[in-house]
């Protein structure tokens, strides 16, 4: 289950040309998926990235009460205000 919902988030150092994320998500196209299904998406942030982490963070914390019930690993996880920019932190 773990394996099935892992999402990364990333903070780089330095700025990464829109160029190379391009590159990098259509290369991604061509990995492995169950079935060939491609269920694939990636989300982008670089302007307003400050504003969606507080909308994200907010909607994550209202679902999950929900999501809890489904997820019994979903109970370890705390969701505050620093939930994203403390996570996966490259350096």
């Amino acid at each position: 289950m773990a394996i099935k919902s892992r999402r990364t988030i990333r903070k780089l150092k330095k700025k990464v040309p829109l160029e190379i994320i391009h590159q990098i998500i259509e290369v991604g196209r061509f990995t492995p998926s169950a079935k060939n299904s491609q269920d694939v998406s990636y989300i982008v942030l670089d302007k307003n990235k400050d504003k969606y982490e507080k909308i994200a963070g907010k909607f994550f914390r209202r679902i999950k009460p929900i999501v809890n019930i489904f997820m019994k690993s979903a109970k370890k996880v705390t969701i505050d205000d620093n939930f994203f920019s403390n996570r996966y932190l490259l350096q």
